[in-house]
Parts: structure tokens; C-alpha cells; sequence
């Protein structure tokens, strides 16, 4: 995590003194996503990122990565910041690559800096989201901003449900689809057994 960090940081740097910020953002958007969904491609079981309390796989990461794009995408718009206000973690890395996903980018303001200097930063980033953990909240309630305050474990719950209704919404197109293709082996036929199908999970033989 600290490698992509200090990697955008040295894109940002570089494209202010080109004059190319948004080109260089764009083409670190779209290497950091391609890097990340690789890795997941070719190593989705292995470990990606770990803290003290756990791990993230490379498929985990960007499933997860993706739901937290799609809830930040309403308020973050292409190119624009994402503030992180916590400490770094497994939650804090998905939701770093959630605002990739959601066309932003991502930069961590030093939780252990004195609060003048924190809301400076804010006030330099404009970010849309600031983005905190409950550790951090009053703490980040304090800065002055225009953009969203969302804390961590709030945004992964809605990112989680996001999933379970994907996977729900899978279950049943995979039902759907057996159904029709019952119903058209039953029309090549004189007759079809109208015995109950057998759909998965049902415990049917």
C-alpha cells in the first residue's frame, strides 16, 4: 500500500511540474486498476494485502474494491480527491482501490499531526469524500470541509450488502436460465414430466 502511495505521490509531483496532471492521473487510474485486477486473475487465493487482524485476497480485494467504487462513484466524480483520515489497514486499502474504482484518487492525511495542520490539507485537497474510521471520527468531525464524511465500517457494511444482493441476483438468473432451458427441452418432446424440478440448493436428487 505504501508503494502506491508513494508511486501516485510521485506522479503528482511530476505532472505539476509538466503541466500534465490529468493525463498522468488518468493513466495511473487506469494502471493501478489493471495492475490490481492481474494479480487477481493469476493469484486470486493468495493474500494481497494483511494487517494484525487479517488478510485480503486478490479476488476479495476487488470485489470488494468494486461495491465500495460503486457507492463512492455518487459523490466522486472523475479525477477528484478521496481524503483518508485513519489508520492503514486491510478496510482502508479496499476502500483506497474503491476510490480508483470510483474515477478518484486517493491520498491519507497523518492522523498523528496536530489538527491545524490536518485541516490545511483539507483545505489544499478540497476533497469530495473524507473517508475516517470510528477511532478517528470525532476527530475528523472537527475538520472544516464541503465534501462528504463517511466512516470506514459504515461504507464496507453497504458495500457487503451490495454483494449479497449481486449474489442473490446471480442465484436467481442461473434458476431462470435452467427453467427455460427445461422448457425448451419439454417443447421438443410429446410429453414432459411435470414433476418439480430439481434447482439447486433444493436438496432434490
Amino acid at each position: 500500500m505504501l508503494r502506491f502511495w508513494t508511486k501516485q505521490h510521485q506522479l503528482r509531483q511530476r505532472a505539476e511540474h509538466r503541466g500534465g496532471m490529468e493525463e498522468i492521473l488518468s493513466r495511473y487510474i487506469h494502471n493501478i486498476l489493471e495492475l490490481l485486477e492481474q494479480s487477481a486473475e493469476r493469484f486470486p487465493d493468495r493474500p494481497a494485502f494483511g494487517d494484525p487482524e487479517k488478510d485480503i485476497t486478490f479476488r476479495e480485494l476487488v470485489r470488494k474494491a468494486r461495491a465500495v467504487g460503486e457507492l463512492l462513484s455518487e459523490n466522486v466524480t472523475v479525477e477528484s480527491p478521496v481524503a483518508f483520515y485513519l489508520e492503514k489497514s486491510v478496510d482502508a486499502v479496499t476502500a483506497m482501490f474503491g476510490a480508483v474504482y470510483a474515477g478518484g484518487f486517493y491520498s491519507f492525511i497523518d492522523v498523528r499531526q496536530p489538527a491545524a495542520r490536518a485541516q490545511k490539507v483539507v483545505d489544499v485537497l478540497e476533497p469530495a469524500v473524507l473517508i475516517t474510521d470510528e477511532e478517528n471520527a470525532a476527530k475528523a468531525a472537527e475538520l472544516a470541509l464541503s465534501g462528504k464524511r463517511i466512516v470506514l465500517k459504515d461504507l464496507l457494511e453497504q458495500a457487503e450488502k451490495i454483494l449479497r444482493e449481486d449474489n442473490e441476483n446471480r442465484k436467481n438468473l442461473q434458476i431462470l436460465q435452467l427453467l427455460r432451458r427445461r422448457q425448451r427441452v419439454c417443447r421438443g418432446r410429446r410429453s414432459c414430466s411435470r414433476s418439480p424440478m430439481s434447482l439447486p440448493g433444493s436438496g432434490g436428487g
